[in-house]
Formats: structure tokens, sequence, C-alpha cells
């Protein structure tokens, strides 16, 4: 290329290249040439096709797009658009090719882009674009293609072009070496463009649509980062969109930039200011979708990099631990220890949140840190290494904040655990600390609760041990030989071995017991002074005889109250050394409730005191301030807590609640411990109360309730809620109430976080509430029951939904197995009651049956079902609309009278309990139709296959019992609907039960066919092995059976064998022969079940068992007369199915008895030929079924068999029978084949049905086009094809002998000759060629055998349909083998034409030509050869068929006067097929020679004068007329002769040969146009003549004819004549 060329080449724009002399011819489908010749209406035509073809895959693609694909887009001229107006075509293109580049590879998707190609040349205007959103595609063919159309400027794009020209795809190798580049543009390519596609559409779209661009972007980072030249410049460039995409919304974007940064810290080492804010997005980003991955990376991270902390602030670190709860970090953190080293992850884990612990200003952050590291940090998975830095970290922590309060104790109690389990690593650590700091290391020791012999077992670690480990961290250390030796030394000192002796002495020391001190005297006088002498040993024996029973047992209270008081207040005053001994001796004094509350109360001088002892007046609380009273208090509180002889009372009760709401203002620690305090006195009093009875007013609720709102300490809250809990015996429904109400507005309190810890407290109180209820042990409890539940069915919905889900279940788990399903009654009896109430019907309906749902899900599949079954009993329990049902099946025992108060019928109205009826019906229904429970029922194993079969059986019988209550019912609602005497009401309630049977049939047949098949195969066993079986209960074993086998085909093989055989017994005993005790009934029911049975077996299994079925049956069917049609026809059904796929070894032995069975039965039924009419009459009285009948039938079906009438069940099931018979044994039933075909032939033409000629795709169609008759015949014709023609020729020619008087029957019959696969078969069809001929001979003398009938259409029809039955053979020979037949059709003719031939011989002529007519517009001109030799008859046949020149006597079918009309009708018909064989053959000039025409000429004018035969005015016109056209246009020559032959027939005497002459010359002349012209000399002067003829019709018609010349010639071309 020159120099001047490039240039120019590089200064054309996508609008200059638009702009040349020639559009170029761009194209993604086409060639260049194929291009050219593109219109746009063409390529409009393809974008339209591809777009709809897309939205087949995607509908919603194109849809803001749509008007590119418009009429009007066709006048788009991108060159001739403004700069603004190409921006706007810009981004709606740019949002095509983005959506189109997730379907590439369809060619639907190709197309359109063939039509932006074409329109909007957007390989020109939108190349980049095209290129980076198809890029991905870069290995494949179609890219290349892409390539080579693209028009990409710019010297980025150099390297593409060599890949353009050749069309070839970019390999993964050439892509990274471009990325690689000095500017990293196609990098920087990809990255724009992943932006520009979020920045268009939203995140669903991407997410779902375009994965591949993010899967291309993960593959080509992580191949570029697998270099080992990877560059500070390219580790910048991705860095940033890196973490772009950590913050993005797109979930594959997310995980695409974690796999590259794990590929990028893997390979390259990078510094802290660029790793830190990574791992600060990692943690911050994480969610439910990357949680896994994001700790992956982490962990890849500190295993590569030198980096030792995480990047965290308190804050971030806080809202990290916040998201353990629903992530599972720590569980997934755990998980990894087997995996991978986490040496480094876990150290730089500690060396981050163990600090941040001294940052906490908060109990609650504290709580939620130490809880985040003891989860992370699993004993089970550390190692010394690891325990050695948590363990120096603790104690720099310690050392920081220098409180052990600080921290939780719960931290204290996992580090406690980690040094029992790792003591080297303590050892090491405490050595060093004991001398850097022994208040810090002694600090440890006290806030872990470490006894002195655990602290000493420490000391006995081996010294090598240690000194090992400590020179191999000298060896790692950095700091030197100073350093090394300076920590040898300081180890030392703490690792002295002691000897064997001494460890055994110091044993032996602390197990032997020092000498006791015995007490002498009366504690209560010498106690108080001991304790001030400071005599501790003496004061301990003192108060270990002041708690003795022998000593209190001759006390009572008031003895202890002065001496109770005086010890308060020494040890509040003197801060004894014995304070906790003091607290359990006192703790262990009688009192009473008043001196108790005295205690609580400050110093009042009262003179009194005897009388009012509720009034502190103890002299040694005389000096107290404010302070000293409210430790005194405190201290109080701390006894009566642990005092377990206290009696409750009233006041007591007030004054602590009147304490409670005076702290509850104050927000210090000190008010925190004192209000837990409280609460937890009043708890154990009203757990324990002494024989106090505790009343509701003595609890103020409302108090505990606005506590609950308001306070911010957990264990306050989980108090408070214990105490309502507590408070269940004393109130249940004021307990409930105030809880519900908690739950539905929740104050300002912790509670209002709705955090797991918070929903945990609100379900263990429940749980306990619920559990109080069910652990009553009188009667009571079902009441109370009831009344919690209504009170909770009528706040539930109040709360808000997020936190609903956690209380239902809870209180499902409460209410148990046995009594959910009585709160699920309680809750719908709530909706019920507000029903009415609430405009919003539906949504309340699915609020209500999701919260149910919720409820019984906490459960296993085989408890809902048990639930389930439990609320069915209770809606029976209830009775009908006006009356209670009794249950027939068990009586209502004392214990279940409550249940009744569920739903009290005296209480609400009808309307209420139908609506509570049809709500739970619904419910359950969708419960079992529900994915989850379906879920549950496949997981149940073996180990709960007892109680599914025990809950099987119950549902069982309440299947029976309800579907008798719903019989009874809707009964009566029928009766009352047919009397009519309440007008609408009676409708009403008839409508309403038609919906509930339809729900409970519903229900029944979910029941039935959840349940897996061993335990239907178990159930059914049991239940029809008992003896007495109830029938209803018998027969819905039967139909629980039958739907199980019409579901799964592979039920019988999961059936035990045991239970199999059994079954198959047990129905082969109802299938005895007439005798006595035979029921029809059950035989007709076994018949139906066991050919269920059999369709599903396997061919190895049940061979003798159903021999005996099948010979049963056999033998019940050859004594046909003694069963009504109902039970013959389920016979019929059985025996077919056990001839099916030859699964009874005998069944051939059987087949020609069943054989004759069937036949015989479809002739009787033939017989009756009222078929048709007795399938609509029974479809006419199905339509007026009611309620019951629908039902009845509906059940009858599902266990006899479907429901047909006595005549239809006879034809249906012997064509069934006899089509399997056909499929399995064709070859053995020879002898049956004619009466088979004549049936078969017989009932299609009844049933108006014509066997296709492709039978095997028949079935196939929808089942609803045809009946089941035409159905089983298609089955039947089937088979019938797949015989071998030499068997069935003999039959064949038999049933044409008998149905040849039977033209619409024979017809069929030669259909299905047609439709032999062998007749197809060349090589066999050679073989029976002249036999095959002679039984069609002998079907198309249909006509001279019923030669009677004259002219029928039946007869025509029947006739046609066996000549193109023997096109259709004809097709498979040769023309010279063709020949033979052409020759013997010749013979019959000439046979028939014969002078001497018979009248019926003679019919053969109409035959004939009709075959000869047929076969040209098959094969046309291929067929003229063989016409040569028929020509020779038309000159005697045309003389014998024209009356005007013959006798009527010598017509060709004349047979006396008797027949002459017949015969005259017969002579029209073969005169039309014979012109209409002229016809055909004056199309050929090469056949239709002058010759032949003049054969015809004069026979064909001479037929105009043949008005004396019927049909001349039809002959004449068309067929004639045509006739006429065809030879003047095939032989010109003979134009002038024809028309003059025909002017001359206008001079007949005879007014209707004039007319119809006329009718003829019309006809012509409209068809001739300007050809008639040489004609009109000597047609003029005759038209002229018939302008003046008598009859008014000749000379309207000679106008008509006038008319057609002159629209030819003008007005003025009859002047002179008219």
């Amino acid at each position: 290329m020159t120099s001047l060329e490039k240039q120019l080449n590089n200064l054309r724009t996508a609008v200059s290249g638009q702009l040349g002399v020639e559009r170029p011819h761009v194209s993604l489908l086409f060639d260049k040439k194929e291009a050219s010749s593109l219109y746009v209406e063409n390529a409009l035509q393809i974008g339209r096709v591809g777009l709809a073809g897309l939205r087949k895959v995607d509908p919603k693609i194109a849809l803001k797009e749509e008007d590119l694909f418009d009429d009007a887009a066709v006048n788009v001229q991108r060159v001739l658009l403004t700069k603004e107006e190409n921006m706007v075509l810009d981004e709606k293109l740019e949002r095509m090719i983005i959506q189109l580049s997730a379907y590439l590879h369809h060619l639907s998707a190709k197309q359109i882009l063939e039509w932006l190609i074409f329109q909007f040349h957007v390989q020109s205007f939108n190349a980049e674009t095209l290129f980076i959103a198809f890029l991905p595609y870069h290995n494949s063919n179609i890219f290349g293609r892409l390539l080579s159309i693209l028009d990409l400027k710019g010297l980025e794009y150099d390297w593409v072009k060599g890949y353009a020209s050749s069309e070839a795809p970019i390999p993964m190798t050439k892509l990274v070496v471009i990325c690689t580049s000095r500017n990293h543009s196609l990098l920087s390519l990809i990255h724009n463009h992943i932006e520009r596609v979020r920045e268009l559409f939203n995140a669903k779209f991407v997410e779902t649509k375009l994965p591949h661009l993010f899967t291309f972007y993960a593959s080509i980072c992580v191949h570029l980062l697998a270099k080992s030249d990877v560059t500070d410049a390219l580790v910048s460039k991705m860095l940033p969109f890196l973490a772009r995409g950590l913050t993005s919304d797109l979930v594959s974007l997310r995980l695409a930039c974690l796999t590259v940064i794990s590929q990028l810290c893997t390979n390259v080492k990078l510094v802290s200011n660029k790793l830190d804010p990574m791992i600060k997005l990692i943690l911050l980003k994480m969610d439910n979708y990357t949680m896994k991955e994001s700790i992956d990376t982490l962990v890849v991270i500190y295993q590569r990099q030198e980096i030792t902390t995480f990047p965290l602030t308190l804050k971030t670190a806080l809202k990290i631990a916040r998201k353990d709860g629903s992530l599972h970090i720590s569980e997934y953190i755990n998980s990894l220890f087997s995996i991978t080293d986490m040496r480094k992850f876990i150290g730089a884990f500690a060396h981050t949140f163990i600090p941040l612990l001294s940052e906490c200003d908060k109990e609650e952050k504290v709580m939620e840190l130490c809880n985040f590291c003891i989860n992370c940090l699993d004993l089970t998975a550390l190692n010394d290494c690891m325990s050695e830095i948590i363990l120096s970290l603790v104690l720099e922590l310690l050392s920081e904040v220098n409180n052990t309060e600080k921290i939780s104790d719960t931290f204290y109690k996992h580090i406690r655990a980690l040094v029992f389990r790792f003591p080297n690593a303590f050892a090491t650590v405490s050595s060093e600390w004991k001398v850097r700091d022994q208040s810090v290391y002694n600090m440890l020791l006290k806030a872990c609760k470490f006894e002195q012999y655990e602290i000493k077992a420490f000391e006995v670690v081996p010294i090598e041990k240690k000194r090992r480990r400590r020179r191999r961290s000298s060896n790692k250390s950095s700091t030197g030989e100073e350093s090394s030796q300076s920590s040898s030394h300081i180890s030392k000192p703490a690792l002295k071995r002691k000897r064997p002796e001494e460890i055994k002495q110091e044993q032996l020391n602390s197990v032997r017991e020092p000498p006791k001190i015995i007490f002498k005297g009366d504690p209560v006088d010498k106690l108080i002074d001991i304790i001030k002498a400071e005599d501790w040993p003496l004061a301990e024996a003192g108060l270990e005889k002041l708690t003795t029973p022998s000593y209190l047992r001759n006390r009572i209270p008031s003895d202890f109250e002065i001496f109770f008081s005086k010890m308060v207040a020494i040890v509040l005053a003197e801060g004894a050394r014995l304070k906790t001994a003091i607290k359990k001796a006192l703790s262990q004094l009688p009192m009473d409730s008043d001196f108790a509350l005295s205690l609580l109360k400050p110093y009042t001088e009262s003179k009194n005191a005897r009388r009012n002892r509720d009034i502190c007046h103890w002299s040694c609380f005389k000096d107290e301030d404010t302070e000293k009273f409210e430790n005194r208090r405190l201290f109080v509180l701390e006894l009566l807590l642990i005092n377990h002889n206290l009696q409750a009372s009233a006041k007591l009760f007030h004054q602590l609640y009147e304490i409670l709401k005076g702290v509850m203002q104050k927000t210090d620690e000190d008010s925190h411990y004192l209000e837990q305090l409280i609460i937890n006195f009043i708890v154990s009093l009203v757990k324990n109360p002494r024989g106090y009875k505790v009343l509701a007013d003595d609890l103020q609720l409302d108090t505990i309730v606005d506590i609950v709102r308001h306070t911010h300490n957990h264990r306050i809250l989980r108090d408070c809620l214990q105490l309502l809990t507590c408070a269940v015996t004393v109130s249940p429904k004021k307990v409930l109430a105030h809880l519900m109400s908690v739950y539905t507005f929740m104050g300002d309190g912790v509670l209002k976080k709705d955090n797991d810890l918070t929903l945990s407290v609100i379900e263990e109180t429940l749980n306990v509430l619920f559990s109080t209820v069910m652990n009553e042990k009188d009667q009571s409890f079902r009441e109370q029951l009831v009344t919690i539940s209504r009170l909770f069915a009528a706040s539930i919905t109040d709360i808000p939904a997020h936190r609903r889900d956690r209380i239902l279940r809870a209180v499902a788990r409460s209410a148990g197995t046995h009594y959910l399903w009585a709160v699920i009654a309680v809750l719908f009896e709530r909706y019920c009651l507000n029903w009415a109430k609430k405009p919003e019907g539906r949504t309340s309906t699915e609020l209500y049956e999701e919260m149910s749902t919720i409820m019984v899900s906490e459960y296993d599949a085989v408890e809902q079902l048990s639930c389930t079954a439990n609320m069915i009993k209770y809606i029976i329990k209830l009775g009908g609309d006006f009356s209670v049902y009794e249950s027939s099946a068990a009586t209502v025992t004392q214990k279940e009278n409550f249940l009744l108060k569920i739903f009290d019928r005296t209480k609400h109205s009808v309307q209420k309990l139908r609506h509570y009826r049809f709500a739970i019906l619904g419910w359950i229904a969708r419960l079992l139709e529900s994915d989850e429970f379906k879920t549950k029922l496949v997981a149940v194993g073996d180990n709960s296959y007892n109680r599914l079969l025990e809950t099987a059986k119950v549902l069982l019988f309440c299947s029976v019992e309800l579907d008798d209550f719903i019989t009874v019912e809707a009964s009566d609602a029928e009766k009352g609907n047919a009397q009519g005497s309440s007008g609408q009401q009676n409708a009403n309630n008839c409508k309403y039960w038609i919906a509930v049977s339809s729900r409970a049939d519903i229900v029944i047949e979910k029941f039935q066919n959840l349940l897996p098949s061993n335990v239907c195969g178990h159930i059914v066993a049991d239940v029809l092995e008992q003896t007495a079986t109830i029938p209803k209960l018998r027969d819905r074993a039967l139909q629980f059976l039958n739907a199980k086998l019409l579901q799964d085909g592979s039920y019988i093989r999961t059936v035990k064998v045991d239970h199999l055989n059994s079954l198959i017994t047990k129905f082969n005993s109802w299938l005895k022969p007439i005798e006595e005790g035979f029921d029809v009934d059950l035989c007709q029911k076994a018949a139906h079940t066991l050919k269920l049975v059999a369709r599903n077996m396997t061919p190895s299994a049940g061979f003798m068992l159903l021999s005996e079925t099948l010979e049963l049956t056999v033998e019940l069917l050859t004594n046909r007369d003694m069963h009504d049609e109902a039970v013959i026809g389920s016979l019929l059904l059985l025996a077919g199915e056990l001839m099916r796929f030859q699964r009874v070894k005998n069944s051939i032995l059987y087949a020609n008895a069943l054989t004759t069975v069937c036949t015989e039965i479809l002739f009787a039924v033939l017989e009756t030929q009222n078929v048709i009419r007795a399938s609509s009459q029974q479809q006419a009285n199905l339509s007026k079924d009611g309620i019951l009948s629908g039902r009845r039938r509906r059940i009858q079906h599902s266990m006899s068999g479907r429901y047909v009438s006595s005549t239809d069940a006879l034809l249906i099931c012997s064509l069934v029978c006899l089509q399997r018979i056909l499929e399995n044994f064709a070859q053995f039933i020879f002898k049956h084949l004619s009466p088979i075909l004549i049936i078969i032939s017989r009932l299609c033409c009844i049933c108006d049905y014509i066997p296709l000629t492709d039978c095997s795709t028949q079935p196939n169609q929808p089942a609803n086009k045809f009946s089941a008759v035409q159905q089983r015949i298609s089955y039947i014709c089937r088979s019938l094809s797949k015989m071998e023609l030499r068997v069935v020729l003999d039959a064949f020619d038999e049933a044409c002998n008998t149905l040849i008087v039977e033209p619409a029957t024979v017809g069929i019959l030669f259909k299905i000759f047609s439709l032999l696969n062998d007749i197809k078969n060349r090589e066999i069809l050679l073989k029976f060629v002249v036999h095959v001929c002679d039984i069609y001979f002998h079907g198309l003398d249909i006509r001279p055998n019923n030669a009677k009938l004259g002219k029928s259409d039946a007869i025509d029809s029947a006739e046609l349909m066996i000549i193109d039955s023997f096109l259709e053979v004809i097709d498979n020979l040769s023309e010279n083998e063709f020949r033979t037949v052409t020759k013997s059709i010749h013979t019959r003719l000439q046979d028939a034409l014969s002078p001497n031939a018979k009248i019926e011989m003679r019919y053969r002529s109409i035959t004939t030509f009709r075959f000869l007519n047929r076969f040209y517009e098959s094969y046309k001109n291929l067929s003229l050869p063989h016409f040569g030799r028929f020509f020779g008859f038309l000159p005697d046949i045309f003389s014998r068929c024209n009356s005007y020149t013959t006798d009527s006597q010598s017509l060709i079918f004349y047979d006396g006067e008797d027949s002459a009309n017949i015969a005259a009708i017969s002579v029209d018909y073969l005169l039309t097929v014979v012109i209409d064989f002229i016809t055909n053959c004056a199309r050929h000039p090469a056949f239709f020679t002058s010759e032949r025409a003049n054969i015809v000429l004069d026979l064909l004018v001479n037929e105009l004068e043949n008005k004396d035969i019927p049909g001349h005015e039809l002959r004449c016109v068309p067929h004639l007329a045509e006739c006429f056209y065809n030879i003047i246009d095939c032989q010109n020559e003979v134009l002038m002769d024809v028309i003059n032959k025909i002017m001359l027939k206008t001079r007949s005497r005879s007014s209707k040969i004039r007319y119809r002459t006329l009718l003829v010359l019309e006809w012509l002349f409209e068809h001739m146009g300007d050809a008639v012209a040489p004609t009109l000399p000597s047609v003029l002067p005759f038209l002229s003549e018939l302008l003046e003829d008598d009859n008014r019709k000749v000379e309207m018609q000679c106008d008509a004819v006038i008319s057609v010349l002159r629209k030819s010639f003008g007005e003025e071309i009859t002047e002179g004549y008219a």
C-alpha cells in the first residue's frame, strides 16, 4: 500500500466511508456477492425473524430497542443524522449489542447483527463496541468472521488486522501478550467495558445474562499474573479496578476480583499500603454470596505476603464480628484448619482482634468481640505456636487495661481452657511475664480462676524441652547475641525442677485435714464478739454451728432478728474476712416476710415498732446515710435471694416493685445489678412462694414489660422474660397478652435490635410459656392451651413479619406434635372471625396459611401428616351445617370434649363454620402440594418407616371418614336443592358443598399420591387381608393402590414379594367363576386393579400368579352371558393387559380363544348399529350428573376403571383386548384375520374414521382429537400393517367377498390393505403382485356388484378410495411391470364392452375410465403411453350411449324398462368420465394427433344432441366445452371445422339442443378470446338467426354469446347482423 493510500485510509471515518460512489457491501451471514443483492426489506425481515427467534429464548430482549426494527428504521441514514441524534442511536445500538453478546452462537443473534450491520453500519460506527462486547468469544470462528468486517481505527488495533484478514479466531496467548503492552490498552478496554455494562443495565440482568464476561476477565487476568515478568505498571493498572470490583453489587464481578487477587498475591509481593485497603474491602464487603471466597482469598494473602495484622479499626472489627451471626464466618474459618496452613492467618487475626478489646468502651462491644474471637479460635484446631501468640497477646492486653473486669468472663473461660490444652505454650509465656510483670501474670491467673494446685502443675514442665524451644526462637530472632542470652537468663528461675519428695509432701499436705475447732456456747450470743475480736477460725466454727439443723430446730424466726440485723451491720461496716461465710450462714436462718421487708427499708424511729414489724427500727442502722442504706439493701437482697425459707407476701412484692421502679431510670452498673437482683428474687418467690398464693396483681406485669421494652442489658432482658414465663402459672392470659404486646412494640432497648440473641430470648420465653401450660398434670392444661392459643392468634398478625417467623416456630416447638394441630385450629378460628371484617380477604387467607405452614414445618413429614390427619378428624367432629356429625369409627372420649371449644358452634354462625371448614381443607391441600413438604417426605428414612406406616393407616381411615362426611352433607344439600323449597339459599348450599367436596377430594388424592410405594403396599395388603374389612375402607384401599399404580410405574418393583403375592392371590379369589357368594362388583374391581398390576410388572415377575389370573379371566369371558357388560369390559381390559408384552408364559395358548370372544362381541355390537348414538346419549347423561353422581363416577373410575355405557364398554374394551393380541400374537391368529378386517372396516364407517397413510404417526397426535374407538382402531391398523403380505392376502380376499356389497366398508378395507408395510417393499410386492392386483380388481367390481344402486355417492367415494389405494401400490412398480396391469385393465374393459357381456359387467367401463383419469392426475404425461389402446373403444361407447342416434333399448346399460332410469343415470356417468378422459389426452399434442382428434370430433359434436340422457346440460358445460377447447388448443387446424359443426347444431329443431349449444359456444368464446376471430364470418350469421328464435331462453343465451364477442372485439362487431 502506498504512503498516500495509507494516509487516506487512516483519515477515513465511519461517515466518510459511507459517502463513496459505491456502497460497501458488508455482511456477517453472506458473502459479498450475496450481500450486494440484498435489499433493505430483506435485511429488515432477517432482523425481525432473528428478534422473534431470540425472544423465544429471552422474552425481554430488546424491549427498549424495539424501534430499531420498526418500518421507520428503513429510512434511517446515519450519515445524515446530527451529532445528538447519532449519540442517542449509538446508545441504543450499544445496549442492543451488549444484549446480543450473551447469544452470539445463536443463529437469531447473527440475524439481528446482520440487520444492524446492513442498516446502521455498526461495523464502522460501533466497531469498538462490537469488538470488546464479543471478545469473550475470541477463540470461536464466528468471532474471526466478525473481525473481518470490523472497521477498527487506531494503532492499538493494528495487531488485529492479521486475524481479520484471515477470518481467524484470536488465541488467549495473543490476548495476554497484548495486555502486557506498554499502555495496557486492551486491559483498560475490558475494564471500561465492564463498567459501561453496569452503567447501562441493572445488576440482575448482568448477573443472569453476562456471566461469561466476568469469567473471561478472570481468565485473562490469571493468565497475565501467571507470567514471571509481572511489572509494577501492570499491577498499578489492575489494583484500582479490583478495588472498584470488590465494592460492586455484582456477585460475579466480586468473585472474579477475588480470584484475580488470589493469583496476584501468589505471584507478586505487595507493599502494605497496597494490601491494607484491599484487605479492608474484602472484609467489609463480605456477604452471603462471597463469604467463603473472601476468607479463602485472605488466607492466600497472609500465606504469601509479609503482613502480620488486619488493617482494622475497632468500628470495622465490630462490623465484621456482627456479621458472624448471619454469615457463620467463624465456622468456615475453623473448617479451613484441616485443609490448609492457617498459622499466619490466625496470627494476624489474634494480633488484630485481641488488642482491640482494650479500646471497647461498652460491655456490649466487648461481648461481641470476645464471642467472635472465641468462635474463631477453636481449641481443637490450634497448636502450640498459635497458642503462644494468643497467650502473649492476652497478657499484653491485661497489662494495658489493668482491669480484668473489663473483659468478659466467657473470654477468660476460653483462655483457661486454652492453657489446659497447651500447657507448654503457657509455661513459655508465663516464664517471661513473671520476670517482666508479675502482677499481670497474677491478674491472668485470678481472672481465669486457677487454683493453687493447678498453677503448681504447670511448673512441672521438662526444662530441656523449653530450652530447645527458646533456642529455636532466638535463632529466628534478628536482635543479636545479647538478646538471646538475656532471654535464656530470664527463663531459668521459672523452670526450676522440684524433687519428687517435695512434690509428694505438698500433695499430702494438700489433702491432710487440719485439727477441727469446736465452738462452745450459743452462737447468737457469742458470735458477734468473736468476729469483732477477729478470731476467724473460732468464728467459722460458730457459723457452722449456727446453721446446723439441731440448733435451728429449737428456734423460731423472731429469735434471730436482732442477731441478723447486727450481723448485717457488722459485715457492711467492718468488711470482715468471713463475709462469704457469714452470708451463707445468714441465708439459712429462718425469716418471716415482715422482718425481710423491714431490712429493705431505711431506718425509721417508731414507738410502735412491735406493731409495725415491717418498719426498719433496728438501732444498728440508725446512723446510716443513703449510700450505706443502699449497700445494706443490696446485701440483704443477696441474702434473701439464696434464702429458701422466706414466705412470699403481698407487701414484700409491693416493696420489691417500688425498689425496682426507683432503679429503672438509672443506667450505672450498680443499678443494673440491683435491678437484676430484684427480678431474680421475684422469680424465686413466684416459683416457690412457700404457702402464699401469688396473685396477678402482686406481679405488676406492666412494670416488667416496661423494663423489657427499654432495658439495654441482655441479662436483665432475659431475667424479665423469665419472670413473665414464671407468671404463666398465675395468669396465663395476662402473660401471653403482655408477651405479644412486647413482640408487637419492642420499644427502644436491646430487644429492638432483632439480633439472634434477642430473638433467641423470645423463643425461649415462648417455649417455657407453652411448655408450662402443656406440663400441667390435670385436665385444665387443655383449656389453658385453647385460651392462650386464642390470645396468641389474636396478636400474632400485629407482630412485624421479620419477627413473626421465629415466634411461630417457637410456639410450634412448645406445643409439641400432639397439640400443634389445636393451635393451628385456633389460628384458623381467628381468621374466620375476622374474615368478614377485612376487605383484603385473599391476602388474609394467604397470611394465615403461611403462618400455619411455618408452624408445621418445624417437624418432619410424618408429624406434618399426623397434624393434617388430626385437623381432618376435628373437622368431621364439628359436624355438618345443621347437625353434629357422629363418627362411625371412634367415639369421642371425655378428654377430647375440650376440643369442641376450639370452634364453638353455639357462638358462631353457619357461614363462619362453613368458611372455617373450607379454609382448613384448602390449607391442607396447599401444604401437601408444597415443595418443602415433598422434600421432607423424600428424606424420610428407614428409621421413621414404622411411624410413617402408622400415620398412613390413620390417613386412610381419615380419608374414609372424610369421604363419608362429605357424601352425607352433599347428599342433603342436593336433596334440598332438588326440592327447591328455599330458593337461592338451597342453591348456595349446593354450590358450597360442591366446592368443599372438590377440596376434600384433592386432600384425599394428595394423601394417596404422596405416600411412598412400599408404605402403600404394606397398608393395602393389611387392609385386604382383614376378613372383617369395612367395604368403604376396602374400596378406599383399592383406590389407594390404583392411584399409586397409575402415578408411579416403578411402584410394583418396590413392593415386597410376599405383599405382592398376597395381593394377587386375593384378587384372583375375587375372579372365581359363578358360584355361591360370587360378588360381581368385587370381580370388576379386581380386574381393574390386576390390569394396573400387570401393566407395571417386569417381565420376570409374577408369571405363575398371573397365569392363574389369565386362566380365570378366559373362563369368565367364555361364560360371559352370565355377567353384565361392565364386568365383561373390565375382564377384557385385564385380558388385554395380560397379553401385552407376553408377560404370561401361556398367553399364546389363550390368544385364539380371546380373539374369538372379541370378534363375537364386536359382531354383536355392530349388529345394533347404534355406537354413535349410545356415545352421545352417554355424554348427555353425564352432563346432567349432580354432586354425588360426579363423585361416584370419579370413585368408580379409580376403583373399577373409567365409567362407560354398556355398549361402549363392550366395544372399546373388546377393541383394546384385540389390539393387545394383535400387537403380540398376530402371527398366531391368522384364522381370525378375515373377521377382524370385516369388523374394523365396518367400525371405521360407523365412526366416520379413515386410517391414515402412516399409522405410526397417528398415536402421537393429541389424544382428544380421536374418540376412544378411533384411537383403538388406529392402533389395530398399525398392528395389521406390520403383518406379512403372504399371510394376509387370503384374509383380505375373503373380507372383500363379504364386504363387496357394502361400498363404504370395502373402501376402508382397501385403505387398510394399502397400509401394509410389505406392499411398500418392492421386493416383497413383486412376489405377490398378481395376487395383489387380483384383489384390487375384485374390489374394483364394487360398481357391478351394486349396479342397482345406480349413481351413488357411497359407491363413488368407495371406488375412488380403492383406486387411490391401487395407485399407491402401482407407485412401487416400474413402467414395464405396470404394462401387465394395463393389459389386464384393457382386457376387463374389452369384456365389459362386449355385446354379449352381462349388464353388471358393463359397469366396469365406468370404473376403468375413472381409474384412467385418476392415473393421469397422478402421472400426467407419463400415463399417456398406456392410453393409446383405450382409444379404440371410444366410438363404440359414444354410439351406445347416444340416445339421439340410438334407440333406448340399445343403450349400453339398458336392462329392461324397470331399470331404465338407473341405466340412463349410469350412461351419463360413463359419458362424463369418457369426455374427461379425452380432455386429459387433448392436453398433449404429441399424443393427441389429428387422427385421434378426427376419431372423436364428430362423436363429441353429436353429444350436443344427446339431450335425453340425464345431466346433458352439465355434461355440455363444462365437460364437453372444455374438451372442445383442449382439442382446438391441441390441433389448431381443426378450429374452423369444430366451430362450424357446433354452429350447425344451432339449427336443430329442439330448443334444448340450440340452448345448450349456445352454452358451449359462450364458454368457448370466453376462454378463447381473440382466437375466435377467424370464425366470426361463419358464426355471426348463425347468431343473427338465433336472435329471432321463438324460444325466449335461446334468444337470451344468444345475447350472452354476442356480449362475449363484443367484449373481445368491440361493439361494432355485430353491425349488420343484429
